[in-house]
């Protein structure tokens, strides 16, 4: 397959969500340097597209609107006519799910690209395998493979606006902070995720009163209950962090010295943002969704064998977390 080298137009396809959009962006210079004249293009639905603003290993970013009814059955049909009409060289399913599948198979393209184990496979005439078990980002290049493309050192991308960055500088200036400060992030959006509120108190306090840094917590809307619970749990004086987009959020992450959080889209934010992260894991296997081994200031704490009907702790104590807090700080300074 090495031999395809007749490629002008390139249409890459990772519809949502928010993280395996950032997630895709790992091999968007390997490709680049593969074709650095072809067109490449991406197509994702609203909003995810915001993820790939600026990057600039891509020359148009396709995105679609959510529809219902018949207003998404005609979306439908103006999306499979749009990409015909581009006359792709090459298209990368990168989703593999039904309506990318057949984005791929209707696009003409003479190379359309899949996984082999994909039951859409009948959209696709290349088809490449799954790699070892590795952290998810690095699993996104072994779709290209059938490219002649092999896995290379990369960093997610994802750009970060001037007015976020002002953003949180003003409020770090108006708490006399600095950056040598932790950032929790306890919220998600899937609990079976979320390590143990109480636990994440007690860790809070001990690394304020112990090792003397900053504890900010940071939210989005539908987490800042959860934050405000732990806040209450605490003895000390911990801060909340303004109200942040996700923008604004990456921006507060390059700030920080370091993140703490649960797995979650977070955790790969801070691999784009180059932050230090400790990720704690419960019901997810580390082994995909951990940048720890793939990136040196990553790290993550999970134990097999806890109880997961009964123990939101995951069976990982707040001493071990500030332990592994207070190693992190004295490596990457």
């Amino acid at each position: 397959m090495t031999a395809i080298t007749d490629i002008s137009k390139i249409l890459i396809i990772q519809l949502r969500p928010f993280g395996d959009v950032l997630l895709t962006t790992s091999y968007l210079s390997a490709i680049r340097e593969k074709y650095p004249s072809a067109q490449i293009d991406f197509l994702v639905s609203k909003p995810y597209d915001s993820i790939l603003i600026n990057n600039p290993y891509i020359d148009n970013v396709i995105s679609v609107s959510k529809h219902k009814g018949l207003k998404y059955f005609f979306s439908r049909l103006k999306l499979f006519a749009k990409v015909s009409k581009m006359n792709y060289d090459l298209v990368i399913d990168q989703q593999n799910g039904t309506g990318t599948a057949q984005i791929c198979f209707l696009s003409g393209a003479p190379y359309r690209l899949g996984y082999e184990d994909s039951k859409h496979r009948y959209a696709h005439n290349l088809h490449a395998s799954r790699g070892e078990k590795r952290y998810a980002a690095s699993r996104k290049f072994d779709i290209i493979s059938p490219l002649g493309i092999e896995e290379e050192k990369y960093n997610l991308y994802y750009y970060i606006s001037p007015d976020s960055v002002s953003y949180v500088d003003n409020w770090f200036s108006k708490n006399n902070l600095n950056s040598d400060v932790i950032c929790f992030s306890p919220g998600s959006p899937v609990k079976k995720k979320q390590w143990d509120l109480s636990s994440y108190a007690e860790s809070a306090d001990m690394i304020i009163r112990d090792l003397k840094i900053p504890v900010v917590f940071l939210w989005a809307p539908n987490e800042l209950d959860d934050v405000k619970t732990i806040m209450t749990k605490m003895k000390e004086k911990a801060l909340l962090a303004p109200p942040t987009s996700f923008n604004q959020a990456a921006a507060f992450l390059q700030k920080v010295s370091l993140l703490v959080c649960n797995d979650g889209g977070l955790n790969h934010l801070s691999v784009a943002t180059q932050t230090a992260a400790l990720a704690i894991f419960g019901n997810t296997n580390p082994e995909y969704w951990s940048p720890q081994g793939t990136f040196d200031n990553h790290f993550h704490l999970f134990n097999p064998d806890f109880e997961r009907m009964t123990d939101s702790t995951f069976g990982i104590k707040s001493e071990e977390v500030v332990k592994k807090v207070k190693t992190i700080l004295q490596n990457i300074k």
